[in-house]
């Protein structure tokens, strides 16, 4: 019964991150095209807020969720889609420190910002792909020795 709660607490953690993502990347390309510019800069703090104190702690529990949903399961990174899983997480992570790290620099770069933001909701609906169907769109014969 424990295994179950974990797991749904797990789901219920990756769609509600892939859900903030996007409802913040909206929120603040909605703000950049008023032409005012204390709404843009509420709008960014704001949003920059919502991602560090909700999605970035919710994007680390769902990576410990979901390790202890595979070791529950017996799930090794030999499996196909978890080894994908693992990749995009961590990808999900760096990207996510480099938007933030964009910040100082957001007027300069902002299709930079823009393109980082759509691959990491990229990479979140492929992990929840894979995950859902319990096979990845990737091949990955011999890459997975990586994790070993």
């Amino acid at each position: 019964m424990l295994s179950g709660l974990i797991q749904s607490f797990h789901v219920l953690c990756a769609v509600t991150l892939a859900g903030g993502i996007a409802g913040s990347y909206f929120y603040q390309t909605m703000a950049m095209k008023k032409q005012y510019a204390d709404i843009a800069n509420y709008t960014q703090k704001s949003a920059w807020l919502f991602y560090w104190m909700v999605l970035f702690p919710l994007l680390l529990i769902t990576s410990a969720t979901g390790a202890i949903v595979a070791k529950n399961e017996h799930l090794t990174t030999q499996v196909p889609w978890i080894a994908t899983a693992i990749l995009g997480v961590h990808l999900l992570l760096i990207i996510s420190i480099a938007t933030y790290l964009l910040k100082r620099y957001f007027n300069q770069c902002i299709k930079l910002w823009h393109i980082l933001n759509c691959l990491m909701l990229l990479l979140l609906f492929v992990i929840i792909h894979d995950a859902v169907l319990q096979k990845t769109l990737f091949n990955w014969n011999g890459a997975v020795k990586l994790f070993h």
